[in-house]
């Protein structure tokens, strides 16, 4: 029988009429997690307690997606929290049972089944951040952090997205943060644009018709009166015998007036002076499953590494055909094109023993270099989980040496990143590549094994 875990002091043999409710204190320290719970309902005020248990729940490898409500509407509204309790509870279990049956994905795998199923098993549901302050505001998304303590969430999330298996809902907020440090803790200051010195004071100003004389407003104040103190004309009239000129500060250093300031962010944390425009923007926002992420939870198909590690790929059957097309056309313009293979040799040992946030981060930042390198008109294909290949058409004369020195260089910068990289290079066209084009693709891919 489905259970339902009441956690509070609040009797709750009511909530439903079909399935078998178990009540917890919440200060309990028997606490057992491990038997599967639809729903479970959090009738705590307090907000430290509440965000413990939470957070038990939702790292427990079997309840992490059960549904969770709450009666106070304070708490209500926290990132991994379903809502206030709804008067059909008995409703939301079928539709959570209901779903739960369609889901073929191994939740035990990666963090991305689990996101995914999580998603999926309440309609309603979003991943959602949640504001952190500490030196400074950011924000994380709970849920991932439960299960990953890795860096650059924000490179995974958008891998998610163009993958399909989520979609960007709202943005929630969008901070700066220093270009040295990456901290938020920032001061922004006006300063003057000539000299730089941020001792500035309003100036409010008289500009005489008669004479054109310009100067603070104090100094026009004679026995009650506005007279000018260069012509000592009577001013009388706004627009008839003075005005107000547009620069209304002035720099206490250099005298410089102007209307607009420059303004310039100081970090309290390393001390940069950013301009503004060099601050790093970052938004944030909540995301929902997508089309492909749907197709997954419904097929169980394993998440691949690769697929969008590079552009849009082609197919494994178009690649091989572009190949030979390539091949052919080779031999018949006397034009030279190149094949690149390449292999992250680790990466499925990675994948089994690193944080998959920074595993996808560190791919992330290998794919920035690559990018760079190659053209919109290139090719490529995910030929196994770990290996790619590329097709580099019209190739100049001395044009392999070239592409092989600028991937040595990326290899280079990758000092500091744990892939493991085997790299192939063949110009086109090839002989020996015959009409098994699927034979000559997997003597490429054997070379790079080493």
């Amino acid at each position: 029988m489905t259970k339902v875990l009441i956690v509070g002091e609040q009797a709750g043999e009511q909530i439903t009429s079909e399935h078998e409710v178990v009540s917890l204190s919440a200060t309990s320290n028997n606490v057992n997690l491990d038997q599967p719970y639809a729903a479970v309902i959090l009738l705590i005020n307090d907000q430290e307690l509440f965000q413990k248990w939470l957070n038990s729940i939702r790292s427990n490898s079997v309840n992490f997606a059960c549904l969770i409500y709450t009666n106070s509407s304070n708490l209500s509204e926290l990132a991994m929290v379903d809502g206030i309790l709804p008067p059909v509870l008995d409703k939301k279990i079928d539709l959570f049972l209901q779903r739960q049956s369609e889901l073929q994905l191994n939740t035990n795998d990666n963090l991305e089944s689990k996101l995914l199923a999580y998603l999926w098993l309440n309609e309603a549901r979003t991943l959602r951040p949640s504001r952190v302050i500490n030196k400074g505001v950011s924000y994380q998304y709970p849920f991932l952090e439960l299960w990953d303590e890795g860096q650059g969430k924000e490179y995974w999330l958008n891998r998610m997205v163009k993958a399909g298996n989520l979609v960007q809902e709202s943005l929630i907020d969008r901070i700066r943060q220093c270009s040295s440090c990456h901290s938020t803790l920032l001061n922004y200051v006006d300063s003057c644009g000539d000299c730089g010195s941020i001792d500035l004071k309003t100036l409010h100003a008289l500009h005489c018709f008669p004479c054109g004389h310009v100067g603070e407003q104090q100094s026009f104040i004679r026995s009650g009166e506005m007279v000018c103190p260069n012509c000592m004309s009577t001013l009388r009239h706004i627009g008839t015998d003075y005005d107000r000129p547009i620069e209304d500060k002035v720099c206490n250093s250099c005298n410089n007036r102007f209307v607009e300031s420059s303004v310039s962010a100081n970090c309290f944390d390393c001390g940069h002076n950013n301009d503004v425009d060099d601050l790093i923007t970052k938004e944030y926002f909540s995301f929902s499953i997508g089309h492909n992420g749907i197709i997954k939870i419904k097929t169980g198909n394993d998440p691949q590494q690769l697929a969008t590690s590079v552009g849009e790929p082609v197919t494994r059957e178009h690649f091989s055909w572009m190949t030979n097309w390539l091949n052919k056309m080779g031999q018949r313009q006397s034009e030279q094109h190149l094949f690149i293979g390449m292999k992250f040799s680790n990466l499925i040992e990675l994948s089994q023993t690193m944080s998959t946030v920074l595993l996808t981060a560190q791919l992330e930042a290998f794919n920035e270099r690559l990018r760079s390198l190659l053209r919109t008109t290139d090719i490529f294909c995910q030929y196994s989980d770990d290996t790619l290949f590329f097709l580099l058409p019209g190739i100049i004369k001395g044009g392999k040496e070239v592409i092989e020195g600028k991937l040595a260089a990326i290899s280079e910068e990758q000092q500091d990143n744990p892939l493991e990289l085997s790299i192939t290079l063949n110009l086109l066209p090839d002989v020996a590549m015959g009409s098994d084009i699927e034979f000559w693709l997997a003597e490429r891919a054997q070379e790079l094994t080493g």
